[in-house]
């Protein structure tokens, strides 16, 4: 034998090499946990026009935070938001949107056509097709797609919202 241990201690390796193997299974994927967070939340907005060139605009709306060190295409790589579990890709990202690594991301939350803010670049002008709950909350979630599989990255749950003032998560967000 290559190494002479009594049984217990090669049951007690193989036991560790199983429980290490699992771990890496279970683990979050390499590069992609937590990528893109939810930051922020303002559901009931009636207050705050984040739109300089729109100051009628009072949209709920999501602040999406990328912690990784890399731009994201959202759409080529499967991103997606829903306020419903059991629909996560009910708003997916379009193809060639990029967002930079250590920055904030706007997406409003309403039923709005983006050919209504003309001039507005299209990371400036993202419309998810659904409100907030601002009277009784909701849980908001992200997804990206993995072998064809949606998988839940972030999510946040918020209860009753005070019109005005938000949920967040990083103090100093934009």
């Amino acid at each position: 034998p290559f190494l002479d241990l009594p049984d217990h201690a090669i049951w007690a390796c193989r036991a560790g090499l199983a429980l290490l193997a699992m771990l890496a299974f279970l683990g979050p994927l390499p590069g992609r946990s937590q990528d893109i967070i939810i930051n922020e939340v303002l559901a009931g907005n009636t207050t705050i026009a984040p739109l300089v060139e729109y100051p009628d605009y009072f949209p709920d709306y999501v602040e999406l935070y990328n912690a990784s060190a890399r731009a994201i295409d959202l759409g080529a790589e499967g991103w997606s938001i829903t306020d419903d579990l059991k629909k996560p890709g009910k708003f997916a990202f379009t193809t060639g949107l990029i967002f930079p690594a250590d920055s904030y991301l706007l997406v409003f939350c309403d039923s709005q056509d983006p050919t209504n803010f003309p001039g507005l670049l299209a990371a400036n002008n993202l419309h998810t097709g659904f409100n907030l709950n601002a009277k009784g909350g909701e849980t908001l979630a992200i997804f990206m797609t993995n072998a064809n599989v949606q998988v839940l990255v972030s999510s946040n749950s918020f209860g009753i919202q005070v019109a005005g003032y938000s949920v967040g998560r990083f103090p100093g967000a934009n």
